[in-house]
């Protein structure tokens, strides 16, 4: 008889396969440095060669790698601090989740393959270039994603490189819908700072979870000032607000 086996996620393989590459560079610095220097040589030689197709598909392959490390980093950089200790003793130093449990965190098994999952998952959002109800409280996860947007599409329209375009023209409506929110996000910091009598508070709320973005619930209320259902409420409106770009980016 036979027997149902899950189908693998290739997604989180990719996501798996491009953090563990992340800890597989020495010198990352280095590494990203040389990369870009790699990449400015080729364009230079590929424009001599114009009708050498095999050049530009090197090029967009060591610019993909280069995109692959900003994610990572981009994800790697967000986590809170026991979520950043668990990749540096799994990806970087190599260790088991037992290990890692009964010898480190201290945190049972479940919760670290929990962790695992969510970690490439959101790499594996970011490498296919969308964002989630989950990033909307990360500025710098926004700005990020709209320049590595920039990065891919700035390549196809300036050095004219062949191109699906209905895929061109999805990357060019992710990039709006995340310069909108990112707008947004600005905005109620901005008007946050100039309320020194703190009685906006929705964008009192909403710039503290952004500029706090770990804290929970409880800890934003405390952080406030504010009740718990002052917060859930705020946070909810504000989530709606980002929900129609998220929907039309994804």
């Amino acid at each position: 008889m036979a027997t149902y086996q899950e189908v693998p996620d290739f997604g989180l393989c990719i996501a798996e396969q491009a953090l563990r590459r992340r800890f597989e560079i020495a010198n990352k610095s280095a590494s990203a440095a040389s990369t870009k220097y790699s990449l400015q040589e080729l364009l230079a030689f590929c424009k001599l060669e114009p009708h050498e197709s095999n050049l530009y598909q090197y090029y967009l392959r060591l610019q993909r790698g280069l995109v692959d490390l900003m994610v990572v980093d981009t994800v790697l950089s967000n986590l809170p601090e026991d979520r950043q200790k668990f990749v540096h003793y799994k990806y970087e130093l190599g260790k088991s989740n037992v290990w890692i449990s009964t010898q480190a965190l201290y945190i049972n098994e479940a919760t670290l393959i929990k962790w695992n999952r969510e970690i490439l998952l959101n790499i594996k959002n970011l490498l296919f270039y969308s964002l989630t109800l989950a990033d909307v409280y990360s500025v710098m996860k926004v700005i990020n994603m709209i320049h590595i947007l920039d990065v891919r599409i700035n390549t196809f329209n300036d050095e004219k490189i062949p191109v699906n375009e209905s895929w061109l023209r999805n990357l060019i409506q992710k990039r709006s819908q995340y310069k909108a929110m990112l707008n947004i996000m600005l905005e109620s910091i901005r008007r946050a700072s100039q309320d020194t009598d703190k009685k906006d508070t929705y964008n009192y709320i909403v710039a503290a979870k952004l500029k706090n973005s770990h804290l929970n619930g409880t800890e934003l209320a405390q952080y406030c000032g504010v009740s718990c259902s002052t917060v859930t409420k705020h946070l909810s409106t504000y989530r709606q607000s980002m929900r129609k770009y998220i929907s039309q980016a994804s």
